[in-house]
């Protein structure tokens, strides 16, 4: 499955407005992908996932760039699950592991994938019949996915987790790394004045100046109006308000509080720098906020700094503007509304030389920060690339971990189970047998609890119900070992016998397949086989049945055999228990032993072929074919294998399917 088949049944609606369009959706928790000009972005509960491009061909990476102030469409995924797999179905995972549901259930692999901090997805779908499965993990928070059937029905959720668990197949370990995608905010209206301050008096008008302002104009004469305007909006803020003016005097106190405050309503401001000289403008740089935290830098105290053009005379609006001029190189005038960070010698005085002063002693560190940021996101990504290196290699290193713990602890309860075989040696209760022996040891006899009560015989004559017949109809075994305690793989024996296709089959054939005889009126065409069933006593697993005597002679087996009181036969039946198809080639060898038996034998009134699949063609052919020897097949016995004129036997097919059995040839 690929990204494009997980998003062909996605909700689709028109989308605009580039980034803003975007941070719109974001805000909603869209889930989903937004596609403009081939290239796609997904988002999952409004966090970007990737950015891709050509998706149904040859997936890369693609340019965020593609959606600024461009349209498309928003595909809205269903689950915010089945957007994180669609975005990791456009990468070339790398497959840690493969594994068969049966051997290494997926909860077990869920336990180290999720203590690992896993980043991928568990892909269940080989030899899967009712659909495909998906486990979404991201760094170990698992999200289940499934489609059923052709039609691709979406399951989630728990329901999702149950219906995985209980599939049989193979499934792989894809792990994926989901990079860092960067989204431009969209970019604030610009405002006429940047307004520097802490309290509400700091939106007075740029026309109400203190005594001051005369002194600060000097040193200004070289800015911009908007650097005067914020000059005098600072001064006027430390004139009227008493504790601003302390904190401005006490040096760094001031420089402190204007820092924290403005941190408040952006983390990304702090402070600003104007230029003297607009003609620098093409020497500084503008920083674009970003929401990766790998684009801003940590100063020591403070928050990060921006550079901005202060060269212009358009205003930026207060809680974007950050920073220092990276132009500094020339020599200008700078007013410096913000002081030095915190721990840094110096005051700020609302004297124009001081401010100056303090400027240039910021400046060079500004710069070096500003010239050493670059590097940082380069780095740490690197770093955050050898992470995910190591936490991949870790969750497959306990992957292997936990199978050999697995095959530890079966290989010492192996063990445990041996010895204390060992130690009861022949005792009761210690027999462990494999299915051919318990099979190959055992005989069932048919017993009625009262012979006053409803028997088959009666049930021959018509004259009971089937309910009548199994209350008073009783299949007992005898077995050649010591059947209490014992053990057949791992099972009690009488679990085991009882719940297999050989026993269900004996009760089919002794309780059931005579009432569907008489309900069909087909005694007549079924004689040979109808008028034996009363007559079976006993049945034998795995038997043999000599043939000829002396050195022409020959022995046949059978899966089972039905026989009389005197122990003549009366049923043979193969059983094949595999979920292939039976073909003619099974069915030749039993008309061919069954034939020879029945020559010898006359009792035999049937031989059965039983199937867990279903017969091919070829099967049904070669039933035909052995029962159109004669008129009488056709005129008077159904599926009737004539040998003599008063010698034959039926030759039946039956299917077992949902431990029932029914009957196909003949057709009743």
């Amino acid at each position: 499955m690929d990204a494009h088949t997980v998003m062909e049944e996605w909700e689709v609606s028109p989308f605009d407005g580039g980034f803003e369009g975007i941070d719109s959706l974001r805000s909603r928790g869209f889930s989903g992908a937004v596609e403009a000009d081939g290239t796609w972005l997904f988002l999952e509960d409004g966090d970007p996932l990737a950015v891709r491009a050509d998706i149904d061909e040859a997936p890369r990476e693609g340019d965020i760039d593609a959606f600024d102030d461009s349209g498309g469409q928003a595909h809205e995924a269903p689950h915010p699950a089945t957007a994180a797999l669609a975005a990791m179905l456009t990468f070339d995972g790398d497959v840690r592991g493969q594994y068969f549901s049966d051997e290494t259930p997926l909860s077990t692999v869920h336990e180290t994938l999720s203590e690992g901090g896993f980043t991928g997805y568990v892909e269940l779908s080989k030899n899967v019949l009712s659909g495909d499965y998906f486990v979404v993990y991201e760094d170990g928070e698992a999200s289940y996915v499934g489609y059923l059937g052709p039609s691709g029905r979406l399951l989630t959720g728990e329901e999702a987790q149950s219906k995985a668990e209980g599939e049989v197949g193979i499934y792989d370990v894809v792990a994926v790394r989901l990079p860092t995608v960067a989204l431009p905010e969209p970019t604030p209206e610009p405002t006429e004045t940047a307004v520097v301050g802490t309290e509400g008096d700091e939106t007075a008008a740029a026309g109400e100046q203190p005594e001051s302002e005369d002194a600060e104009t000097e040193a200004v004469e070289e800015s911009s109006d908007e650097s005067a305007a914020e000059t005098a909006d600072v001064e006027e803020s430390t004139a009227d308000e008493s504790e601003e003016t302390e904190a401005v005097e006490d040096d760094g106190d001031f420089i402190g509080d204007q820092t924290t405050e403005e941190a408040d309503p952006e983390p990304e401001t702090a402070g600003s720098t104007e230029t003297a000289d607009a003609d620098d403008a093409d020497e500084t740089t503008r920083a674009v906020p970003s929401v990766d935290p790998e684009n801003s830098g940590d100063g020591a105290g403070e928050t990060t700094p921006h550079i901005v053009d202060s060269g212009t005379e358009r205003g930026v609006d207060a809680e974007t503007r950050t920073g220092f001029d990276s132009g500094a190189e020339s020599e200008r005038e700078t007013t410096v509304e913000s002081g030095p960070e915190p721990g840094r010698p110096g005051a700020v005085e609302s004297d124009t030389d001081e401010a100056e002063t303090d400027a240039d002693e910021a400046e060079p560190e500004a710069d070096d920060e500003v010239e050493t940021e670059p590097d940082r996101p380069e780095e740490e990504s690197e770093l955050e690339a050898l992470r995910e290196e190591f936490e991949s290699e870790l969750s497959s290193l306990r992957s292997k971990v936990d199978d050999l713990r697995a095959e530890r602890d079966r290989l010492q309860q192996r063990i445990a189970e041996q010895a204390t075989e060992d130690a009861h040696g022949g005792s009761a209760g210690a027999v462990s047998l494999s299915s051919t022996e318990a099979f190959e040891g055992t005989n069932l006899f048919i017993r009625e609890d009262s012979r006053g009560g409803a028997t088959l015989e009666n049930a021959h004559d018509g004259s009971v119900d089937p309910e009548a017949l199994a209350e008073n109809l009783r299949i007992e075994y005898h077995t050649r070992f010591e059947s209490e305690g014992a053990t057949v793989e791992g099972t009690p024996f009488d679990s085991f016998l009882r719940s297999s296709v050989p026993y269900a089959f004996v009760e089919w054939l002794v309780t059931d397949l005579l009432f569907e005889i008489q309900s069909t009126g087909t005694e007549g065409a079924m004689r040979h086989l109808y008028d034996a069933l009363p007559e079976i006593d006993r049945i034998g697993f795995d038997e043999t049945i000599r043939i000829g005597d002396g050195q022409e002679g020959r022995e046949v087996d059978f899966d089972i055999v039905a026989r009389d009181r005197m122990g003549d036969p009366l049923v043979v039946a193969n059983i094949d228990e595999s979920r292939d198809p039976t073909s003619g080639e099974s069915m030749g060898p039993l008309v061919t032993d069954a034939s020879d038996v029945c020559e010898e034998h006359e009792t035999l009134a049937a031989a059965f072929a039983v199937t867990s699949s279903f017969f091919e063609p070829d099967a049904l052919s070669t039933a035909r074919e052995a029962t159109s020897g004669s008129l009488l097949s056709r005129e008077k016995y159904r599926s009737f294998v004539k040998l003599a004129r008063k010698n034959g036997f039926h030759l039946c097919l039956v299917e077992s399917r949902e431990e029932s059995f029914h009957l196909t040839v003949p057709e009743l």
